[in-house]
C-alpha cells in the first residue's frame, strides 16, 4: 500500500516536473522569437485566407514602409479601429480582454477577441491562428515582452507592415495599392477610415470597400471612427463634414 502510495505520489511530482519544463522552455522559445523584431528580422508564414492555400510571406532585413511616410489620418483611424488605448495600455487591455471574457463564457466557447496592436504583432510573427487558451496566454505573455523591448512606434510600424488586408494583401503597402492605387501617404480621410474597416474581419469586410458601397454597420463604424479623429485634433469640424458628405465613397454616411 505503501508502495504504491509512493509511486503514485512519484508520478505526479515527475509529471508536474515535466509540464514545468516545457513550459519554461516554451516561454524561452517565445521570448528569443519576440526578439527578432527587435533585431528586425522575421520570417512569417502565412495563410491565405481568400483562396484556402498556404504561403510564406518574408520579411527580412528591414519593413516596407515606416511610418513617416504613412498619412497621419491612416495611423490614426488603425488606432482607434482596432486598439483606441494602444498608447496608454501595456500590450494588454485589460477592459477589453473582460469584455471578451464575458463574450466567450456567455457563448460557451473559445471565440476570444480584444487583441491590443501587440497582441495582434505578437500573434501574427509567433502563434498559429489556433483559437486555444494556450495560444491567448502565450500571446498575453508576448505582448508583455515586446512592450519592453520595443517602442509603441516601432509597435505600430510592424503592425502595418504585416497586418492581413484581405484579397490576398499584406501590410499597408500592397493594401493601399490594392484598393485605391495610391502609395500609403497620400490616403486621404475617407481612403484612410475605409481601410480601417478591413480589419477585423479582412476576408469578409474587403469585400465591402471593393463594391464600394458601406453596409449600414459599417457606415456606423466610420462615423464612429471619424468623430474620434475630430475629437482628438487629427481634422477639423469642416474635414469632418466633408467626409459625412462623401464617406460612403462619394455618397453621405447616414
Amino acid at each position: 500500500m505503501a508502495k504504491k502510495t509512493y509511486t503514485r505520489l512519484a508520478s505526479i511530482f515527475f509529471s508536474k516536473k515535466v509540464i514545468l519544463v516545457c513550459l519554461i522552455a516554451l516561454t524561452f522559445w517565445d521570448t528569443l522569437h519576440i526578439f527578432k523584431l527587435k533585431w528586425g528580422v522575421v520570417d512569417l508564414k502565412r495563410r491565405e485566407h481568400d483562396n484556402d492555400q498556404n504561403s510564406i510571406y518574408s520579411l527580412e532585413g528591414g519593413l516596407d514602409i515606416k511610418l513617416s511616410k504613412v498619412s497621419p489620418y491612416t495611423l490614426a483611424s488603425i488606432v482607434i479601429a482596432e486598439d483606441v488605448r494602444f498608447y496608454d495600455h501595456i500590450g494588454i487591455d485589460f477592459r477589453a480582454l473582460w469584455s471578451s471574457f464575458k463574450v466567450n463564457f456567455r457563448h460557451g466557447e473559445f471565440l476570444f477577441g480584444g487583441s491590443t496592436i501587440t497582441q495582434q504583432v505578437v500573434k501574427v510573427t509567433l502563434l498559429s491562428p489556433e483559437k486555444t487558451i494556450l495560444r491567448k496566454l502565450r500571446e498575453i505573455y508576448g505582448a508583455l515582452i515586446l512592450e519592453l523591448i520595443l517602442t509603441k512606434e516601432e509597435i505600430l510600424s510592424w503592425y502595418i507592415n504585416i497586418i492581413y488586408w484581405g484579397q490576398g494583401k499584406y501590410g499597408l503597402v500592397e493594401a493601399a495599392d490594392f484598393y485605391f492605387n495610391l502609395t500609403p501617404d497620400l490616403l486621404s480621410i475617407n481612403q484612410s477610415i475605409q481601410l480601417s474597416l478591413i480589419l477585423p474581419a479582412p476576408s469578409r469586410l474587403s469585400r465591402v470597400i471593393l463594391r464600394k458601397e458601406l453596409g449600414a454597420k459599417q457606415m456606423a463604424k466610420f462615423r464612429s471612427v471619424l468623430f474620434q479623429l475630430r475629437d482628438l485634433g487629427y481634422i477639423t469640424e469642416e474635414q469632418l463634414r466633408y467626409s459625412m458628405l462623401t464617406g460612403n465613397f462619394y455618397s453621405p454616411i447616414k
